[in-house]
């Protein structure tokens, strides 16, 4: 199917994604981040069989975002994690903290406590309303940062 064709049928996302004038971008594929480009051609090709019409939609949320698809797969993932908690009526263990305070907590812990074991990692992350795996991406963030240094 063309993309014209879309636009008759009303694929709503084709017209609302590409705008008002329904231009492709003229951007070349080279010209976006390859992994962003892929994830999003994946996700739009849930919405239409038409890869042409994935890769516009996946251009257009990339010239807004460049980031987009990575944006929307954290968010789909903290929904999903929120869900289940609802489902299964569990509660963090105290209030989520932003990630610039968890850094600091963090880095505050880990003066104090320069070789902490698993344990504690873990009762910390849930100290911080974090799962385990979220806190270690923060930890991770954090090392990567004091490498750049």
């Amino acid at each position: 199917m063309s993309y014209e064709e879309a636009v008759k049928r009303g694929y709503v996302s084709a017209i609302i994604k590409l705008g008002k004038a329904g231009l492709k971008p003229s951007k070349p594929d080279s010209a976006y981040n390859p992994e962003q480009l892929a994830m999003g051609i994946k996700v739009e090709l849930e919405h239409t069989d038409d890869l042409e019409i994935a890769k516009t939609i996946t251009k257009h949320h990339l010239n807004e975002l460049p980031d987009y698809y990575e944006r929307l797969e954290e968010m789909e993932e903290k929904g999903k994690k929120e869900l289940k908690i609802q489902e299964e009526g569990e509660e963090p263990k105290g209030p989520k903290m932003d990630r610039n305070a968890a850094k600091s907590m963090i880095a505050n812990f880990l003066s104090a406590t320069p070789k902490p074991s698993d344990d504690q990692m873990h009762e910390l992350a849930e100290a911080t309303g974090h799962d385990p795996h979220e806190f270690e991406e923060i930890v991770y963030e954090m090392l990567a940062e004091a490498m750049n240094k």
